[in-house]
């Protein structure tokens, strides 16, 4: 199963290479692909894009509005006249290696797509109140910074039982300042190709059923994105032992009575712990495939 997936993961990124290229040949009259930082943009005249390895490149707006829908779909607009500052500093932060954009430290991020996601923002607007919104390609990327506690998975479950609307939802992890927002872009980019698999199987997933697709699946890049974005705050000061205390965890196969006993703690001061680190994670390391994922970044 995870051999045929992976294969379809090839295909899915051969085909965005290949469509590039022919939409490159297709408008070769009408596309420049923007090679001089001294460029001067012509929003009036022409519409730019991000391609999938980040360069920009212009169309002339003379084509048709079922053309550049088509374009949409696939590549993400530039934005050049937005009334919000936020969200053209979240674009130049996640495509062109721009400054953090948000005023909180750190937050959250999860990845959406629906029938109606305009009724839905409306409804995660008051959830989780201070939101941003990024649109990547056929999908929503939504940052946000309080209530935290509300799972994002258990939430569109309930939607979908209450308002009969169909959704794919990817939760994301921890995000902090110190983060490059190519960071974010690329596990971004590696969530939508996995959930675009089967959507019926991955209608909600999270970070764990990432890694446990792509291990090994000459995925490299997204696999150390994702380590980075669950183990960096937890690892990065050796004196609080949570490299030891994880893989003593896992030493006795995920048994808090056997853990505690074997690093001389309390059994309640154990599970706090763990569920301290489970919430800086962003992946609950007494769930069995939340648990296989942290193993397996701990081990890379």
């Amino acid at each position: 199963m995870f051999y045929f997936i992976f294969f379809i993961f090839c295909d899915k990124i051969l085909m965005v290479i290949i469509m590039y290229q022919e939409l490159l040949e297709k408008y070769k009259e009408k596309i420049t692909i923007i090679k001089n930082s001294e460029y001067e943009y012509d929003p009036n005249n022409n519409y730019y894009f991000y391609s999938e390895t980040g360069e920009i490149f212009s169309i002339c707006k003379n084509i048709s509005k079922k053309e550049y829908l088509e374009i949409r779909k696939t590549y993400v607009e530039k934005t050049f006249h937005s009334d919000d500052v936020v969200e053209k500093k979240l674009q130049e932060y996640l495509l062109e290696a721009g400054p953090y954009p948000f005023k909180k430290h750190q937050g959250k991020f999860f990845i959406l797509k629906s029938t109606n996601n305009e009724q839905i923002l409306d409804l995660i607007k008051d959830i989780y109140k201070d939101i941003y919104v990024f649109n990547y390609c056929d999908y929503e990327i939504i940052f946000y910074f309080e209530n935290f506690d509300n799972s994002v998975l258990d939430i569109f479950k309930t939607m979908s039982d209450d308002f009969m609307i169909n959704f794919i939802v990817h939760d994301g992890l921890w995000f902090t300042s110190d983060i490059l927002g190519v960071d974010i872009l690329t596990y971004i980019k590696g969530a939508i190709k996995y959930i675009a698999y089967d959507d019926t199987i991955y209608k909600y997933s999270d970070a764990s059923d990432m890694v446990l697709l792509l291990v090994n699946k000459h995925n490299d890049k997204i696999i150390k994105v994702v380590k980075k974005l669950v183990l960096k705050r937890v690892l990065e000061n050796p004196k609080n032992n949570n490299k030891e205390l994880l893989e003593t965890f896992f030493k006795y196969d995920l048994n808090v009575s056997a853990t505690a006993k074997a690093l001389y703690m309390h059994r309640n001061s154990l599970i706090y712990r763990l569920d301290m680190l489970s919430y800086t994670m962003g992946l609950n390391i007494q769930r069995f495939t939340h648990a296989a994922a942290i193993l397996i970044l701990l081990n890379l």
